[in-house]
């Protein structure tokens, strides 16, 4: 995720930025955030982005990352399911054209991102083996589909 330039999403239009939690800003269970990860965090809203957490984790969870960051939060999203990403968009009365949705699953936050109209970054999962069950199934899944679309096929 410390790879995507703030500047570039600026280009792009970007004025708020929804990010996801497990495996995309900090390991999924008790691990800490990366510090690449949190200075990341502070350069984007440095420019001006507005960020808001949003995870499919309790709020438990999800709030103990996002007070730790600073960043408003949407817990038990149930995503990919458009409701989390247009609370979101609320919260920072921003147009979800205007958004990026930054994570590391295609059938939660990039099918989200897309379904809401929003530009959507996958990044590379923090650590895949503290992925649940279903999570490891699904990348499966996710892997067909991504060497698909890198062989031009989509």
């Amino acid at each position: 995720m410390e790879d995507l330039e703030p500047e570039s999403l600026i280009k792009k239009g970007i004025k708020g930025v929804i990010v996801d939690l497990d495996n995309t800003i900090a390991p999924r269970g008790e691990g800490a955030v990366p510090s690449g990860i949190r200075e990341w965090i502070k350069r984007i809203q440095s420019l001006g982005i507005d960020v808001v957490l949003i995870s499919n984790s309790p709020s438990s969870r999800t709030q103990k990352y996002a007070q730790e960051l600073g960043l408003a939060w949407i817990a038990n999203a149930l995503k990919p399911l458009p409701m989390a990403f247009i609370r979101a968009s609320k919260k920072m009365n921003i147009p979800l054209k205007s958004l990026a949705v930054v994570g590391d699953q295609v059938f939660t936050d990039v099918l989200g991102g897309n379904i809401c109209g929003a530009f959507t970054v996958l990044v590379s999962p923090l650590s895949k083996k503290t992925d649940f069950f279903t999570t490891k199934f699904v990348r499966v899944f996710e892997r067909f589909i991504l060497r698909k679309f890198k062989k031009g096929g989509g």
